[in-house]
């Protein structure tokens, strides 16, 4: 998931090489309830929105540097392949003497003249002595949170929430577990511990974005580059997310879906560990005629959910149990360090495990009905 303002400097990019410009629309109501105080933010909004943007020019509309605004650049890329998206100014809400959030609006018209709502997103206006700057407002809903540093990790709950401090040392004693996994140190990070998605997805600037409401608004995320991690489960523990931060580090070149994959073995996902995920991938396999190649490898415009999971990711989980099972874990590092493209990827699994494209189908179809 990338966030609204980072997704703005590509898509400006884009649309700039086509010849073409967003526009900020209003409102009519914001106009209503506008004040003298207010009038400034406007046309600030408006050159933010339509400016043809260059990086340095860009970053300093914004209060401080992309790259150390907290989960500034995690959004879906879904974004980029519409180039025509509209945003629309909702509301101003001031919240002190210097900062008023700004709530905007992404939508894009489909071919039949319905305008798609992708997200309601906040960005907080600064007043500076160097002028407006704009912010994601993630410092400001956090702001009443309370904390708690155990074993070199910090957690967060809303202050009207008490800690699970058994989660807590559960979570500390599996990151231990990991790191020796991967024969390095324990990775410190930040934990934020959400009753569901919405509030976590609330805490980065959302007041609608549709993942918040998947698989029944239970998920995680995290953002290994700033080692956060997002629980939306109402739990501190999730054992799934923390993979991501040892491979950001460890394996900076990995194939992202064998690094899902890789999260899903060692850590399951959701409400489920990878061995509750093999036998319900299995009885799905036996019932069903699918290409596993296709699924993993290619881009096909279908999607098949096995236990409210992607098949996709269950199918590189097993690939990585069966290599480390079969070929042992310097083997499952090789293919993790292989790099990021379908191409590289290809050669890691036929040099160290015999796998291609001609006999991966029937391979891996063969191994998951033998181990499962």
């Amino acid at each position: 998931m990338r966030n609204v303002l980072f997704i703005l400097y590509f898509i400006s990019c884009n649309v700039t090489g086509q010849g073409k410009q967003k526009y900020l629309h209003v409102n009519p109501t914001v106009y209503l309830a506008l004040d003298e105080e207010q009038n400034k933010f406007i046309p600030f909004l408006e050159n933010f929105f339509s400016t043809e943007w260059e990086h340095e020019k860009f970053e300093n509309m914004l209060l401080q540097p992309m790259d150390v605004l907290h989960g500034i650049y995690d959004i879906y890329w879904e974004l980029l392949d519409y180039p025509y998206f509209k945003p629309t100014l909702l509301a101003l809400q001031n919240v002190s003497e210097a900062k008023t959030i700004a709530k905007v609006s992404f939508t894009y018209p489909t071919e039949d003249e319905f305008s798609y709502v992708f997200a309601t997103y906040n960005f907080m206006i600064h007043e500076t002595e160097e002028g407006l700057k704009l912010s994601n407002i993630f410092e400001h809903q956090i702001s009443n949170w309370k904390s708690v540093k155990i074993k070199g990790n910090t957690y967060y709950t809303a202050a009207t929430r008490e800690f699970n401090f058994e989660s807590i040392n559960k979570m500390n004693r599996f990151n231990t577990e990991m790191a020796s996994y991967f024969n390095t140190k324990p990775i410190q990070f930040a934990y934020y511990t959400c009753k569901d998605m919405e509030e976590a997805y609330s805490l980065r600037g959302y007041d609608y974005e549709s993942s918040m409401y998947y698989n029944g608004g239970v998920g995680a995320f995290s953002y290994p580059r700033y080692r956060s991690l997002f629980s939306g489960n109402n739990s501190e523990f999730n054992s799934h997310e923390i993979i991501h931060l040892y491979t950001y580090e460890l394996f900076p070149n990995m194939h992202p879906k064998l690094d899902e994959g890789l999260a899903v073995y060692l850590g399951g996902a959701l409400d489920k560990t990878f061995e509750d995920y093999m036998p319900a991938l299995k009885d799905y396999l036996i019932e069903n005629e699918v290409d596993l190649f296709a699924f993993a490898f290619l881009d096909i415009d279908k999607d098949i959910t096995v236990e409210r999971k992607p098949i996709e990711d269950l199918i590189f989980a097993f690939l990585c149990y069966y290599t480390e099972k079969e070929y042992g874990k310097e083997s499952l590092f090789e293919l993790m360090d292989s790099g990021r493209t379908n191409e590289n990827l290809l050669l890691a699994l036929e040099k160290n495990i015999g796998l291609n494209k001609e006999n991966f189908n029937a391979k891996i179809k063969e191994e998951i009905r033998k181990f499962f």
